[in-house]
Order: C-alpha cells, then structure tokens, then sequence
C-alpha cells in the first residue's frame, strides 16, 4: 500500500508565492523549476523503461515531446508486458486515493471554491493548446499561494505534453488522445507532488529492471505505460 507523507507545501524546495500578484519573470521562475523537476521525472522512465545504457549521452532531463516519441516506438508487445505488470486493478485504486487524498488535502489548505477554479483551470488551458504564460498570470490573480503555485506548476507539467511531436508513422488522432491523458495526467501528478510526496513501498517485482526506477517515478511511471497502452489500442481501431 502507499504511504502517503503530506507535508506543509512551505517546503524550500519550491518557491511559494507570497502575493497575490505575479510578474510574468517571477511566474517563469517558479515554472521553470517545475519543469526541470518535471523533465527529471520523465529521465527516470527513461532509465525505467530502456536502461540506463541505451542513451549515448545520457542526462537526467527528458522531455515531453521525447517521452512521447519513445513511448509510441515502443514494441507493443514490450508494453503489454510491462502493463500487465504494474497497471493492475490494485495500483489503479492506490494511485486514484493518492491523487483524492491530496485534494482533499488542498482544499483544507485553501478552500473547495479555489481547488474548482484550479480545475477549471487546467481543463481550458489544456483544451486551449497551453504554453500561454499570459493566461496563466491573469488566471492566478487573487487566489491563496498555494493554488497559485499548484498552477504555475499544473501549466508546467501540460506544456511538456501538449503541442509535442512523435515519429511520422504515429497516428495522428490517437497521438493527440495520448497528448491530452498524458497533459492531464501531469496535472494529477502536479497536485500530489505540491500537497505532499507520494510514497511508495513494497513495489519491487524480482528479476524485473523497471522495479526499482518505479519506486522513484511512481505515478509517472505507471501512467506512462497505461497512457502507451491506450495509444496502441487506439492505433489498432483508427486510422489516422
């Protein structure tokens, strides 16, 4: 079972804003950070999934457009394999309660109203294509600190997916679908990382490399590998 560790979101490792107004500079210092750690994430799939030797010049940081070029090369038989393994019923349910404690955990820290409009936020910005620092800076105006960081880092976590580009040969449609579950699924991950750290414990599946990297990645990882499946069902009923 997870062990879900919430701790004060005043942490030094994220910049907390203090007012309630933000210049665009300051706005894209905090999501710069959120997205070095966001692409520091994407890394350990990486490792996860193709092992720590299969990069030439390895780095911590992959991005969402490369993730999401590796994810749809990917053998289908290979992911099949993988989800059968770390995308149970089980891991599902546990990840969704993670995901439901930290919100509640939000709107003790600010309030139901602001967690909405939070929401409502990012299901437009995605829908809207994101990468708009403009929007985002007017969005947060007025709202308690913590939602404006879970904002800034919401916007972070979509623009490494959305507007991305894969292979010639992936799917156009079903591309997109992987693009808007991979973007919303950041944002998930956005909110349980900024309320709290989710950990993860007795995950560890002998004689299989991906374990131990998905003790670190944990939601990412197990999202990836469902978002690669939907992908691939996706591709075997459209045609792009």
């Amino acid at each position: 079972m997870f062990v879900i560790g919430l701790m004060s979101c005043t942490s030094n490792e994220v910049p907390i804003l203090e007012d309630e107004d933000k210049t665009l500079i300051e706005i894209g210092e905090i999501y710069e950070s959120s997205q070095i750690n966001t692409q520091k994430s994407l890394g350990q799939i990486y490792v996860a999934l193709y092992g720590s030797k299969s990069r030439s010049n390895m780095s911590d940081l992959i991005t969402g457009t490369e993730l999401i070029r590796l994810l749809t090369s990917m053998p289908v038989e290979t992911v099949d394999s993988l989800y059968n393994i770390y995308c149970t019923p089980q891991k599902e349910e546990e990840y969704d309660n993670c995901y439901k404690t930290s919100i509640d955990e939000l709107i003790r820290l600010s309030s139901l109203d602001e967690v909405l409009q939070m929401l409502d936020f990012t299901d437009s910005y995605i829908e809207n294509g994101g990468h708009n620092m403009t929007t985002l800076a007017e969005a947060i105006k007025n709202k308690t600190p913590i939602i404006q960081e879970c904002m800034i880092r919401c916007a972070a976590g979509i623009d490494e997916f959305i507007g991305t580009s894969a292979s010639r040969s992936s799917n156009a449609y079903c591309l997109h679908e992987l693009q808007l579950e991979m973007a919303k699924s950041a944002v998930e991950n956005e909110v349980i990382d900024v309320v709290g750290d989710a950990m993860v414990s007795m995950i560890g599946v002998p004689g299989v490399d991906a374990a131990g990297a998905l003790v670190l990645a944990g939601y990412d990882l197990y999202s990836s590998l469902e978002m690669a499946h939907k992908y691939n069902m996706c591709c075997a009923t459209h045609v792009s």
